[in-house]
């Protein structure tokens, strides 16, 4: 339940935790870790009874970023899921944006690929995928500003390149891109209990943001009703590490 009595609103969240061990989904076929995603949400999806505004994926649900042009066809089979089932997703998700030399006007942090000719820039993202009233599909997005240390982006990195090789994990981290926004999403209640279609605004806390709290207020401060937290804590094994983290949210 949303907000205050008064103006109370509905949400009904089904909530996905996969059972992979992070260093194996990295390695995995990255459509392997999709479709086990799907089956998953299938299940948690009640046939009747009960209606669900939302599906909630974990961080890097979806190991590679779907809103490029190569990447259409996934994000086709993504759109035809909600179709299918009704229900929007929000997941965490790489994602990128790519700039071709000499025809894009290039953002300083770009890091340069392969293709010396293409520069590029990805975020540990949360991205919100749904169908809006009108019918037409859309996707809201989120780019994680809290990166932890080595982890995921290595200090100093812009200025000393090479220690980007030195810490290179090879599982698709540590060296993201900084986001700069504090976006709210605002989600569209087709099955709203209240009289006419309502707005859920919702913020995604990815990892270790949901320690700071004066972070996590900015959110609140700009709109959000809904605070969720998505994150890979299988990193930490069997040791405090889940515990306290979840202290922490």
């Amino acid at each position: 339940t949303l907000s205050s009595e008064k103006d109370r609103k509905q949400l009904t969240v089904s909530v996905i935790q996969p059972n992979f061990n992070p260093w194996d989904k990295w390695s995995r076929s990255s459509r392997s870790v999709t479709d086990s995603m799907y089956r998953s949400s299938k299940r948690a999806i009640p046939k009747v009874g009960v209606i669900v505004d939302l599906l909630l994926w974990p961080e890097t649900a979806i190991t590679y970023p779907l809103t490029l042009q190569r990447t259409m066809y996934d994000l086709q089979d993504l759109y035809s899921f909600i179709d299918t089932f009704g229900v929007p997703i929000l997941t965490g998700i790489p994602d990128r944006e790519e700039y071709v030399v000499g025809r894009d006007s290039i953002p300083k942090d770009a890091k340069t690929s392969k293709n010396e000719k293409l520069k590029y820039r990805d975020w540990n993202s949360a991205l919100l995928f749904y169908k809006e009233p009108s019918g037409k599909y859309n996707y809201q997005r989120y780019h994680k500003q809290k990166l932890v240390p080595f982890g995921e982006k290595v200090p100093f990195v812009d200025a000393i390149p090479l220690l980007g090789e030195v810490f290179k994990w090879g599982v698709g981290l540590g060296s993201w891109n900084t986001g700069d926004s504090y976006d709210v999403f605002a989600l569209p209640l087709h099955h709203s209990k209240v009289t006419q279609p309502d707005t859920a605004f919702i913020s995604t806390m990815i990892c270790y943001e949901s320690v700071y709290p004066d972070y996590v207020r900015e959110f609140v401060n700009r709109g959000a009703e809904l605070i969720t937290i998505i994150t890979n804590d299988g990193w930490y094994g069997k040791s405090s590490g889940p515990y306290q983290h979840n202290q922490y949210a």
